[in-house]
């Protein structure tokens, strides 16, 4: 099961339409090749941070609440050069921040 998921998910499906890691690969194989604005949103994980390294990305903690409880999960956003430029001309320089790992809190 690909790692973006709850350790606990491990024994069942945790969402209810699940992708395997194929099914990721194949998704941000085809992110790869759009030239439009792409902006994607997930947990991190080596497969999507290998695959998108090249984008830039920020991070946040967010408390989730779910049937399983509550915890705290990292959340990620991706955006490719073309969404990050286009943010540019409107007045959001995305590229004056820091780094490409922003903890937002």
């Amino acid at each position: 099961m690909h790692d973006t998921r709850y350790k606990g998910a491990l024994s069942g499906r945790y969402y209810r339409h699940e992708m395997d890691d194929a099914e990721h690969r194949d998704l941000l194989s085809n992110l790869l090749e759009l030239e439009g604005m792409v902006a994607l949103s997930g947990y991190p994980s080596d497969l999507y941070m290998d695959t998108l390294s090249g984008w830039t990305h920020y991070t946040t903690s967010a408390r989730i609440s779910a049937g399983r409880g509550t915890a705290n999960r990292t959340e990620c956003i991706w955006l490719n050069q073309a969404c990050v430029e286009k943010a540019g001309q409107i007045g959001l320089d995305l590229r004056a921040r820091d780094s490409h790992h922003i903890i937002v809190e």
